[in-house]
């Protein structure tokens, strides 16, 4: 139910929107789940971030690693940390309007998994030597590109809106 109320001193047309308490009640809800989703991503990234910058810290200031290696940490940690700053978008789209929501959980799935095959994969490459599980880096690297155009499409799929929500 809309209702619209004129101003006598500004002239202006307002218009005040009445809901039932069962709406809020379930407004409050999604609001509480869409904050868990954002926590998880943006957590996520975090995590992933500050663990691929301890280990590019790490081999670059201490340890005795060939050429080669140091290339595959120094790629691992630089695709780890786009895609951690990606997944922090996934977070925060977690507010977006879109019926596209199952896309969004999925693209932030991808860029997880993308990370810990790709990056995890080169890192364990890098440092111990061999990797039983190596086809499981170009699959992360998939994954990772798989990620960004799941995420193009949320993109195009979200409403514009000039409406300010208070949940």
């Amino acid at each position: 139910m809309c209702v619209l109320l004129k101003c006598r001193r500004h002239q202006k047309t307002t218009a005040f929107r009445f809901v039932s308490k069962s709406f809020m009640k379930e407004t409050k809800e999604q609001a509480f789940a869409l904050g868990v989703t954002m926590k998880l991503w943006v957590g996520s990234a975090g995590l992933f971030g500050g663990l691929l910058l301890a280990v590019d810290a790490a081999t670059s200031h201490g340890t005795a690693l060939d050429q080669e290696a140091m290339r595959w940490i120094d790629l691992a940690s630089s695709y780890g940390m786009i895609h951690a700053v990606a997944m922090i978008a996934v977070g925060l789209l977690a507010f977006a309007r879109s019926p596209l929501h199952l896309v969004r959980r999925i693209s932030g799935t991808c860029f997880l998994l993308g990370i810990l095959f790709f990056s995890g994969g080169l890192v364990t490459k890098a440092l111990t030597g061999s990797f039983p599980l190596s086809f499981l880096i170009p699959v992360g690297g998939a994954l990772q590109i798989l990620g960004w155009f799941l995420l193009a499409i949320f993109g195009l799929s979200c409403k514009a809106t000039n409406e300010r929500s208070v949940l």
